[in-house]
This record gives C-alpha cells, sequence and structure tokens, in this order.
C-alpha cells in the first residue's frame, strides 16, 4: 500500500493508494481504513488507477495522476495517466481526459515532449 495524498471531503479524512487505485476514508480516531471506491485508469480501462494528488473542486473530490504519457516496448505512447477522477459525495465517478491541461502545464515551464513533469500535488483556490 502506498498512500499518496490526504485531504478532507465529506468530513472525512480520504487517501488514495497509487497501488491499487482505491480511495479510502480514514475512521474510528484515524486507525482504520475503509475502502471507499476503486479509480480505473485512463477514462476506465482495468487497469489500476495511480492516484497522486488529490484536491476539492464544486463539491467534488478530484483525483489526479503522474500527468504523463507512458511508453510501451514497442514505442506505442499511452496516455491514461493524463486523465483525472471526480468523485461526488455519493462515490459516482467521472473521468475526464486532463490531456491539455498536463501539456499546458508543461509547456509553461517550457519542457517539451518527451520532457515530462510528475505531478504530486494540486490545490484549487478561489482566487
Amino acid at each position: 500500500m502506498e498512500l499518496s495524498a490526504l485531504t478532507v471531503f465529506d468530513n472525512y479524512l480520504v487517501t488514495v493508494d497509487d497501488r491499487t487505485g482505491i480511495v479510502h476514508k480514514i475512521v474510528n480516531n484515524f486507525t482504520s481504513l475503509v475502502p471507499w471506491v476503486i479509480l480505473n485508469n485512463g477514462p476506465g480501462s482495468s487497469k489500476q488507477f495511480k492516484g497522486e494528488w488529490m484536491t476539492i473542486k464544486d463539491d467534488c473530490l478530484v483525483v489526479g495522476s503522474l500527468g504523463f504519457e507512458l511508453h510501451t516496448k514497442s514505442g506505442k505512447i499511452i496516455k491514461d495517466s493524463m486523465w483525472i477522477k471526480v468523485i461526488n459525495i455519493n462515490g459516482e465517478i467521472t473521468s475526464f481526459n486532463w490531456i491539455k491541461n498536463y501539456d499546458k502545464l508543461r509547456n509553461a515551464v517550457n519542457i517539451t515532449f518527451p520532457g515530462f513533469l510528475v505531478h504530486g500535488t494540486f490545490l484549487k483556490n478561489k482566487i
């Protein structure tokens, strides 16, 4: 288990395991993890989601991954880690293609493909 981020959502402290894609609620005076939702990679493939960061936006939990392309041995480029997951308080998950957003962040610091940024945190601010 590798817990990558912590945030408060719906009055629970929540965390994501970046090996399994499971978002857990931390309960019982911070002594227990309760699995809440399971996130899949990309638009919903069978591979687990590598959750690295979380933030709250519009009363939903937003969970993001590393934000860069992966390359297969055959040279295929896979962009599944460039999607985000938006989870409402009922645990309903919506997947969003965030490739353009991750590319804008990379370009803002003058890094071009195949260079990459690893995203460990995002915070939503009303400013």
